[in-house]
């Protein structure tokens, strides 16, 4: 699938989850706690109904509307959105520049990927700034004082972050503060690299993926901020980590490009008596649905073992008719051990 087959919206999240990590997927897809209010908002799309006018002239529809004193061409805007670029490197700007081409307005997140000053350098098009009340009022007034010399035209004034929200999807990928990613989740970066080399190749260093953790930790920093009374950031702060994640990335290719993915599918009681190193723990009967979530290809090497290879071998049969092409039951732990050449060891959660 490419962007010249994408024609509506469940298309463009089709190509994104193909071509993103599963942790930065995950993010931009997901919601907080059972995700109950961004069903029913995506939901309550399908109640509006486009009434036309009949017997009316198309040859030049006007869709314009004002915003703000300001005239845009649709009645549809951008809302903000943190960090955009995870996804892509252009990031906001890209955002911004489309918005202006169709006549409409940008909104620009207090997390965006680019300052201020260098959204209002490329876009004279109509833009609102989301603004969060942080406890240091001198940051928030230097964010409207910038606003205002770079000619935004309004504020959008964010009242429904009183704490910050339980993401689920993130705690499962490790897209946490401080991040906490899995074998499966490091395997996930490293099947992707198109992604990785679009930020190790860009010509702006602070877009490649070591700010884009940071912007993880300022994203969540800034949140806890508001509530304890926290100051600012800054990336020195992560001098460390920046170091470890750098690490992590650059050899992740290589150390797992023809590492298999090895599962225990046996339950968690039995688990916790002893694990193959490096398995994750799947059971058999939710194969199906946890291995989606894993967005790995289809020819991955898998290795599946349980307590006697009976499970496993239901699970590896589920895998093959999902189209994996390379799933093996292993047997038994202790058999699929010595197979694979690797300890048993104390599993932790």
């Amino acid at each position: 699938m490419s962007l010249k087959n994408c024609y509506n919206f469940e298309d463009f999240r089709k190509l994104a989850k193909k071509k993103l990590p599963a942790p930065i997927f995950h993010y931009i897809d997901g919601g907080a706690d059972d995700e109950t209010t961004l069903k029913r908002n995506t939901n309550s799309f399908d109640d509006c109904d486009l009434i036309p006018n009949i017997l009316r002239s198309v040859g030049e529809p006007d869709l314009s509307t004002t915003v703000f004193g300001r005239k845009i061409d649709m009645p549809i805007f951008l809302s903000p959105t943190a960090m955009q670029s995870l996804y892509h490197p252009d990031g906001d700007k890209a955002s911004a520049r489309a918005a202006e081409k169709f006549g409409t307005m940008y909104s620009m997140s207090t997390m965006a990927s680019f300052s201020i000053e260098e959204i209002a350098n490329i876009s004279s098009g109509p833009k609102l700034f989301q603004l969060y009340i942080h406890k240091d009022k001198s940051f928030t007034d230097d964010l409207i004082d910038r606003c205002k010399r770079a000619n935004f035209d309004g504020l959008c004034l964010t009242v429904d972050t009183l704490v910050a929200g339980n993401r689920e999807r993130d705690h499962r990928t490790g897209f946490t503060t401080p991040p906490k990613f899995t074998l499966e989740s490091i395997m996930n970066f490293a099947m992707r690299p198109g992604w990785l080399f679009r930020y190790f190749t860009n010509k702006k260093f602070e877009h490649s993926i070591l700010h884009v953790i940071f912007d993880i930790f300022r994203y969540y920093k800034f949140i806890i901020g508001n509530f304890r009374g926290h100051g600012r950031i800054t990336f020195n702060m992560f001098k460390n980590l920046r170091v470890k994640i750098l690490f992590i990335v650059l050899l992740s290719p290589f150390v797992f490009a023809d590492e298999p993915l090895v599962i225990d599918v046996r339950t968690l009681e039995e688990v916790k008596t002893g694990v193959i190193q490096d398995a994750i723990h799947i059971e058999w009967t939710k194969i199906e649905e946890k291995i989606t979530d894993l967005n790995i290809a289809r020819d991955q090497k898998i290795y599946l073992y349980c307590r006697s290879g009976n499970r496993s071998g239901k699970a590896t049969a589920i895998l093959e008719k999902m189209g994996f092409t390379n799933a093996k039951n292993v047997g038994g732990i202790t058999q699929a051990a010595e197979k694979l050449d690797k300890k048993i060891v104390k599993y932790s959660e």
